[in-house]
């Protein structure tokens, strides 16, 4: 399977925030009488919502939208620092910091998509990416076996479900704190779970005709751990009603845009004037 890109949701969050910003200091320039000082603003705030619209626009197909995205955040940043000593004569530093930021984590993407890029490319043989459903298929002709998989229910990376697959095909997604059952013939199998950002985690089983194996699996902050347990997961999950979805959660994802959008309304609503237009 073929390596991920990190930074996808926090680089896209950051681009709404940033197109937020660019359009509230492009607002703000109507405050300004000097024509001179709408001209040296407009040099650094136009490269903020171009910023941001490259970090929304960022797939892992190629390196431009990273790739631009830090050189406008940079342009912004230089711009902006050029500003504060040249023109205003005072530094601004949590506007500084808000541009810093952004392109500190533009640089970690951008990187982070050149290596999965790479990676595609060096692979010496087709990979299935498990973006199309596929239907894994069990021999009926010997007992079945069953393999029970419990997602343990943690903060980090709850905003994105994991991608499980069976010998390199896709077969579900698994939410937070949710479990599911897998019916597989006997034999060798490679289990695989993926998420956003995260890189792929497999584990081996070596299921004998009839059979059991059941799966602890979380997502932590250094990627994705899995391991056998104890836990009885196939009665579990063989309870639950309805059965497991397949559709991504995003939950969380919601709840931390709130927070990022309310973050920024209270930015748009007090410091603006300061940041935009320190000087009429």
């Amino acid at each position: 399977m073929e390596g991920k890109a990190k930074y996808t949701v926090i680089t896209k969050i950051i681009g709404i925030f940033m197109v937020l910003l660019g359009i509230t200091g492009i607002y703000f320039l109507n405050d300004i009488e000097n024509m001179s000082l709408v001209l040296w603003h407009l040099m650094y705030i136009l490269f903020i919502p171009v910023g941001g619209i490259l970090n929304i626009f960022d797939f892992v197909k190629t390196t431009y939208c990273s790739k631009f995205a830090c050189f406008s955040y940079a342009v912004a940043l230089i711009f902006r620092v050029f500003f504060d000593i040249a023109i205003v004569q005072k530094m601004h530093w949590d506007f500084l910091l808000i541009l810093a930021v952004a392109l500190s984590l533009s640089i970690l993407r951008f990187r982070s998509v050149s290596k999965a890029i790479q990676s595609k490319e060096a692979s010496p043989v087709p990979v299935r990416t498990g973006f199309e459903r596929k239907t894994y298929v069990v021999d009926n002709s010997k007992p079945e076996c069953q393999v029970g998989i419990i997602r343990e229910s943690r903060a980090s990376g709850c905003a994105s479900a994991l991608t499980i697959y069976v010998d390199d095909i896709k077969t579900t997604t698994l939410n937070n704190g949710k479990m599911t059952k897998l019916s597989l013939s006997p034999g060798k199998h490679v289990i695989g779970f993926s998420t956003i950002g995260c890189k792929i985690k497999t584990i081996a089983l070596e299921l004998a005709p009839g059979s059991n194996a059941n799966i602890m699996c979380r997502t932590t902050l250094s990627g994705i751990e899995a391991v056998l347990t104890s836990v009885d997961v196939c009665s579990l999950a063989g309870s639950q009603q309805p059965a497991q979805s397949t559709s991504g959660g995003s939950g969380c994802l919601v709840v931390i845009f709130v927070i990022i959008l309310l973050f920024a309304l209270g930015i748009l609503s007090i410091k603006f004037t300061v940041f935009f237009v320190p000087i009429r």
